[in-house]
């Protein structure tokens, strides 16, 4: 079963309330314009302009939009998240095994 989406969705008059309440005290920008964002898109505006606009991609503001459907309001004012460990996954698979802290591309001779 597809998530709903955020343009599909429809706010109800306390949660705009409570959007524009959480904007207005918010002090960081960069959580300030989840909310922005949100009301903006409440009013009509696209997303492709929204996203043009605050150079974002869609998919953050469906995984925003996720977090608020799923936590509520105040998963949109932390920046708590699980953090992706992309990086030490793929080092790991395809790394050369470290023999006893040496590097196993340089050579010896060094």
């Amino acid at each position: 079963m597809k998530s709903r989406s955020i343009v599909s969705y429809t706010f109800s008059d306390d949660e705009i309330k409570a959007l524009k309440e959480y904007r207005d005290r918010q002090k960081d920008f960069r959580l300030k314009r989840r909310f922005i964002i949100f009301l903006l898109i409440i009013d009509g505006v696209s997303m492709d302009t929204i996203c043009k606009s605050f150079k974002i991609d869609p998919k953050t503001i469906d995984n925003w939009f996720k977090h608020y459907s799923s936590k509520g309001i105040d998963a949109l004012d932390t920046f708590k998240y699980v953090k992706k460990n992309l990086f030490a996954k793929r080092t790991n698979q395809n790394s050369p095994k470290m023999d006893q802290g040496k590097c196993p591309w340089k050579s010896r001779n060094h």
